[in-house]
Formats: structure tokens, C-alpha cells, sequence
């Protein structure tokens, strides 16, 4: 089989076979998510025609497992992407997406929800630690090895989010205003690395709307440009529920409803069957999801729970994060620390515990943990003395409702 699964002529005679065997049904439910608690993302196996469960683990900084009977529910905490990119490095960025695929697969999962490569635009978007940062031939540069290190193995990586997705304020709802250019030379260079050099299999369609049209119907977006412009041969899913209509959304070019059925299913069926979404559609929808499944293993080596080399992900996280660290000022030469240091306040809320990985679709239970606080002591030794003060609130879920803030604690 070729190496490439976008040009193989055996995957498309493969996926023609299944095609052909598949019935009107089965293709509806292929393009719909179902819900499974045990992932992030998930869609139920066709086992009549052999096609298996695509089993979806989020996020970009580490392999979650939802399901705690798996591994304890842990598994590497990756530092965050925007560390990986501090580091300027792509032969680390491999070794992340290999740490991201090796631990996805152990754990029973043939997708993982990564890489991310919005672009950092609006100062306090909450989910600027997923990607690489403002800048977009770095993410260019980063998502390449990331996705080709996950894609090593029979997991598919997922690049996020198409397109213009910045801000958590409204983000769910938001109309970016785009020109064509601005377009084309700051939102869309990573998603052309990833598609033309990083052959990505998947993409997650995101909630926002760009100029006036949710990107999950927008066929500009998602069938003139995505397929057009970058030829990619890959599939297309939605956010979680930011699919937002049946036969527009389909004939825009979204090949997967995530989660569950909202708009799809049984109202897909209805809609091919009444004519408002060709059956020719419909099944380009399916080749397009089989193909990198076929492709890149899925179907021939099925997931199976297995052992993760724990102390060796280990490693390769903590030399990714010593290369990410950017020291802005040392004054007088003060670190590293020196003999002299007898003692060091740790001054913030969040230094005394692991706080590894953001909330959403960041968030893991990491195999190792060291707090800020627990790896200074240890660093500085019994005969430095060590003071920590929390300085300020901890922030929490309630930091992100509308309204005044809470009264602080002080």
C-alpha cells in the first residue's frame, strides 16, 4: 500500500468496496457522532461491513482518558503547545506528536483531537496555551512533525479549529469579519502546512461564524477553499454541537456531525430521501471519511488497550519543557540559584498545585505531577527555606460568567 494514503489507488479500491456494501443507513450513521462518555468525540462501529469505532481523544497537550478504568484515567502531561513552539524546534514538535499518537493508540483511541493551530490574536483568549502562538510560518513550521509523529501510528490527527477561531467571548456564536487576504496570509498557512506537508486526516470545522456564515455551512470555506484551494483529501467534523443545520451544512462540505444527533441522523436520512442532499454527496461525505481510515490503518489494526512507557514520555516532556522556558530578564545573575540563596518566596495560587493543562478540551490527568512549589523545595534543598503565598484568588469556572467579580478573599 502506498505510504500515502491520499494517492493510493489501493485505498480507493478499498473504499469504493466498502462503499458499495454499505446501505443508505449505515452512511448516515458513519456521518453521525454518537455519544459515548468514554470520549471526548465518538462515533459507533459499522461491524456488518467492518468498519470500527472511531474513538476520539481530545486534546492538544496530552492523550485525555475519559474512561477511568483505562490506565487510572491518566496518561502524559505534554507542556502546552504554545511551550513546544517557545522551543523553535520541529524535531521536538515530532517527538510530541509521537508521545500524543503512542498514547492515544495505548489507550484505546484511533483519533486524537490535535493539533491546534488558531492563532493568537485577542490577549485574553482563554485557549492560546492549545496553539502556537501569533505568529503563522511558526505554526506552519511546528504542526508539520506534530502530526506526522501522531500519524506514525493508527491514530488520525485532527487539525482545529477551521477557521478564525480567537476569542472565548461569544465563541460560540461570534461573526469574524475576514478580508481575503488577511485570510489567506495569517489564518490560513497552518492549515496549508498541515494538509499539503503534514497529509492531517481530519479537521474540526469551529463554532464561529466568518463573515455573516457559520464555517460548519459555509461552502466558501469548507469546499471552495479546504478542498479547493489546499486540496485536502481529508474529512471534516464539527465542534462539539457547532453543527447549526442538516442539508446546509452537508452540501457546504461537513462530513461528520459531532456529538450526537442534532441536526443529522435520522433528519440526514429524511433529507436525502426527500432530495435536499444528493446521494452522490452523501457518499463522497463517507469516502472522504474512510479513506484516511483505510489509509492510515485504522481499519487493518484495530485499537487495543495496552501499556504506556510511562518514564520515557516522562523524559520527553520535561526536555520539551526545559527547551520551552524563555528567561525575559536575570538580573545581577540571580539564576540560576547559587549558594548564597538562603531563602526564596514563591509568590501565586496556583504554585502549589499541578496546574498542567487548561480547562476544556486541555484538561488531563497526568501519569507524573510536580507542583512549582514541591520542585523548588526539592531543588533548593534543607537548608533553604521556602515561603509560599497564594497573592491572589485562584482563578476558577465562576471567573468566566458574565458580571462583576466575586469579592475577593482578602
Amino acid at each position: 500500500m502506498s505510504t500515502d494514503w491520499r494517492t493510493s489507488v489501493e485505498v480507493d479500491q478499498r473504499v469504493a468496496d466498502l462503499l458499495a456494501r454499505m446501505t443508505l443507513e449505515e452512511k448516515v450513521d458513519l456521518v453521525t457522532g454518537d455519544q459515548d462518555f468514554d470520549y471526548a468525540f465518538y462515533n459507533a462501529p459499522i461491524e456488518r461491513v467492518g468498519i470500527p469505532a472511531l474513538t476520539m481523544a481530545d486534546g492538544p497537550a496530552g492523550a485525555r482518558v475519559n474512561n477511568t478504568s483505562v490506565n487510572g484515567g491518566r496518561n502524559t502531561a505534554l507542556p502546552a503547545p504554545i511551550a513546544l513552539a517557545a522551543t523553535w524546534e520541529p524535531a521536538l514538535a515530532r517527538r510530541y506528536g509521537d508521545v500524543l499518537g503512542a498514547e492515544a493508540f495505548a489507550t484505546g483511541h484511533n483519533v486524537q483531537l490535535a493539533p491546534a493551530v488558531d492563532i493568537a490574536r485577542a490577549p485574553r483568549g482563554g485557549r492560546t496555551f492549545e496553539s502556537f502562538g501569533e505568529d503563522p510560518l511558526l505554526q506552519a513550521r511546528m504542526v508539520v512533525p506534530e502530526i506526522h509523529g501522531i500519524q506514525a501510528h493508527p491514530v488520525q490527527a485532527t487539525i482545529k479549529h477551521f477557521i478564525a477561531n480567537n476569542q472565548e467571548h461569544r465563541r460560540f456564536t461570534v461573526d469574524v469579519r475576514v478580508d481575503e487576504r488577511t485570510l489567506h496570509e495569517i489564518y490560513l498557512p497552518p492549515f496549508e502546512a498541515a494538509i499539503r506537508d503534514g497529509g492531517v486526516a481530519a479537521a474540526m470545522a469551529s463554532f464561529n461564524r466568518v463573515n455573516g456564515t457559520y464555517v460548519s455551512e459555509d461552502r466558501g470555506l469548507l469546499t471552495d477553499v479546504l478542498r479547493g484551494e489546499l486540496e485536502f483529501r481529508g474529512w471534516v467534523m464539527s465542534d462539539y454541537e457547532a453543527t447549526w443545520s442538516t442539508a446546509a451544512a452537508a452540501n457546504a462540505g461537513l462530513e461528520q456531525e459531532q456529538p450526537a444527533a442534532r441536526f443529522w441522523g435520522p433528519r440526514l436520512l429524511a433529507a436525502v430521501t426527500d432530495g435536499e442532499v444528493d446521494s452522490e454527496t452523501l457518499d463522497e461525505m463517507v469516502r472522504r471519511i474512510l479513506r484516511p481510515m483505510i489509509g492510515l490503518g485504522l481499519v487493518d489494526r484495530p485499537v487495543m488497550v495496552g501499556p504506556v512507557p510511562a518514564e520515557d514520555h516522562a523524559r520527553t516532556a520535561r526536555e520539551i519543557a526545559e527547551q520551552g522556558i524563555v528567561l525575559l530578564k536575570n538580573a545581577e545573575g540571580l539564576l540560576p540559584l547559587g549558594p548564597h540563596v538562603r531563602s526564596i518566596a514563591v509568590i501565586g495560587p496556583e504554585a502549589d498545585n499541578v496546574s498542567a493543562a487548561g480547562a476544556g478540551s486541555g484538561f488531563l490527568r497526568p501519569l507524573h505531577e510536580v507542583s512549582p512549589l514541591d520542585g523548588i523545595r526539592r531543588r533548593a534543598g534543607a537548608d533553604v527555606r521556602v515561603t509560599h503565598a497564594p497573592g491572589a484568588d485562584p482563578l476558577s469556572a465562576a471567573d468566566l460568567l458574565p458580571g462583576p467579580p466575586a469579592i475577593p478573599s482578602a
